[in-house]
């Protein structure tokens, strides 16, 4: 059997998309919709779908809901891990020496970043659970905590009476906190309330705040209420794109400075030079990478090629050298001014080896394209030309139907 066509489409393609009513756009989604329901082409989101598409205030958020329903339409399930757990299983494959081949897809909705990062209702519910701990700071004897605990558990848990009792206070206010705190919708409650008096298991109730994680639909919901306010969540969700743009920030700030350098004394611009410029794309890959084993392996001073950072990790190098791809003509040739969403972008193409088709704007689609031949990417500058494409990877596939 074939495997289907792997699409990830940009994010402004979801907007486009659920406007289309009529025409050319509403043509492509139709065909789109029907290629997935055959199985012919399997579209992916990612991470940074989730963050662009979620409401920053009330008048967005009719519009965040109508392209979160063509994302799950189009996508269901299918996502593309997060940024940090791609960049650490990359990373992986330079020290343990094993084949390159990494699962990015993921069909069960897993977009958002490794659990370890984040406090879980399960780790916020510990403390609750613990009734020993709880009969002590009411100040308690040890002969009043026994009998207590004789009243409500038997050898088998909860007596029938006590669990009637403690599931209606843990339905009541006692855990209401937790949705301020975590996108969980108020049925999944019940699990949690279960988890407190010993009814269901951790990973029981930590599947049931995963579940909610993984519908797009339901996180865009919870994003547009809590967008005004500090959450550990949000910041969870957004952390590693954040860091990997803080990242791709300062070197773009490093090179221009020697830009500068070069512009102020007036020696030789060895920047300007073809091969000036791709030993520095060369030296900065390096350090990413080296960066990176530090963070997510706690490894120092390993020896590294390039060659080998651009085999084994090519979501990071793809990353990295579009970034200075498109740098080249803001620091060199000057033809624009850098702008903000070329780092978003450089970030969305980490993915790009992983697929076979990518969607990315007029400006950015060359310098993506130089990176991901050889994976046999094909890169659409344009949404209108999305379905010929498609169609060319399928007649060269053989999938055509």
């Amino acid at each position: 059997m074939r495997k289907p066509i792997l699409v990830y489409l940009d994010s402004s393609d979801y907007s486009h998309l659920s406007d289309a009513r009529s025409g050319e756009r509403a043509a492509i989604m139709s065909q789109l919709r029907d290629w997935v329901r055959s199985g012919a082409i399997t579209c992916v989101f990612s991470a940074a779908h989730i963050s662009e598409m979620a409401p920053l205030e009330v008048a967005h958020s009719p519009a965040a809901v109508d392209r979160t329903r063509v994302l799950v339409e189009l996508c269901g399930r299918n996502a593309l891990i997060s940024f940090d757990r791609l960049a650490s299983l990359e990373l992986a494959s330079l020290y343990k020496k094993v084949g390159t081949s990494i699962h990015a897809v993921t069909s069960d909705g897993t977009w958002f970043p490794d659990l370890k990062s984040v406090v879980t209702p399960v780790d916020w519910l510990e403390p609750l659970k613990d009734l020993q701990e709880n009969l002590k700071n009411q100040g308690l004897n040890r002969q009043e905590r026994l009998r207590i605990k004789a009243a409500l558990f038997g050898k088998n848990g909860p007596r029938r009476t006590a669990q009637g009792l403690l599931l209606g206070a843990l339905r009541g206010d006692a855990l209401r906190p937790i949705l301020e705190v975590y996108p969980m919708r108020q049925e999944d409650l019940e699990v949690l309330a279960q988890y407190c008096i010993g009814l269901a298991t951790a990973e029981e109730a930590n599947n049931a705040f995963l579940n909610c994680l993984r519908d797009p639909q339901w996180m865009m919901k919870w994003f547009y209420r809590h967008h005004g306010k500090l959450s550990m969540i949000s910041d969870w969700v957004r952390r590693p794109a954040k860091e990997m743009i803080q990242n791709m920030e300062m070197i773009f700030r490093d090179i221009r400075m020697l830009r500068e350098l070069e512009v102020v004394s007036g020696e030789r611009a060895e920047l300007c030079t073809r091969k000036g410029w791709a030993a520095l794309g060369d030296s900065i890959t390096v350090r990413m990478a080296h960066q990176g084993l530090l963070k997510f392996h706690s490894i120092s001073n390993m020896e590294l090629s390039v060659d080998l950072v651009d085999e084994r990790c090519r979501g990071l190098s793809t990353l990295v050298r579009t970034l200075l791809s498109s740098l080249k003509l803001t620091l060199l040739d000057q033809d624009r001014q850098m702008k903000e969403s070329d780092f978003v972008d450089a970030l969305h193409a980490m993915y790009a080896p992983y697929v076979s088709i990518f969607r990315s704007d007029k400006f950015m689609t060359p310098h993506v394209q130089k990176q991901v031949e050889r994976f046999g990417t094909s890169v659409v500058s344009r949404l209108d030309d999305l379905i010929s494409k498609i169609e060319e990877k399928m007649n060269d596939m053989g999938t055509a139907p």
